[in-house]
């Protein structure tokens, strides 16, 4: 039984220190700029308008069903448009990953 024991911890460790570390969370190419073409950012247009349609919607249904209040749909309308908005002067480009904390900075 012993025997087993050792063999066990004995391979945890070899595995626990022959493993690779990535980090799964460090963005992959930080050096290269991605730029959509014209016809690419569209599509992305016309998936991001759909996208905030039904959201819009959504929030409409909830306030039809009183689930929420009009103020507080009204808000949350106003929230989804500004953001929409905001995405469409960044070319619907996800936001760049920005490093606010101590593990962020040792992955770099």
């Amino acid at each position: 039984m012993r025997k087993y024991v050792f063999i066990f911890t004995l391979c945890s460790f070899l595995f626990m220190f022959l493993t690779p570390v990535t980090s799964f969370g460090a963005p992959e190419n930080t050096n290269n700029e991605v730029k959509l073409t014209e016809e690419q950012q569209k599509e992305i247009s016309v998936l991001q308008k759909e996208l905030f349609t039904k959201k819009k919607e959504i929030i409409t249904k909830y306030m039809e069903y009183g689930v929420i209040s009009e103020k507080q749909g009204k808000e949350m309308l106003a929230h989804i448009e500004r953001h929409y908005e905001k995405k469409k002067e960044h070319n619907f480009m996800p936001p760049k990953h920005r490093q606010h904390c101590e593990h962020d900075k040792k992955g770099s």
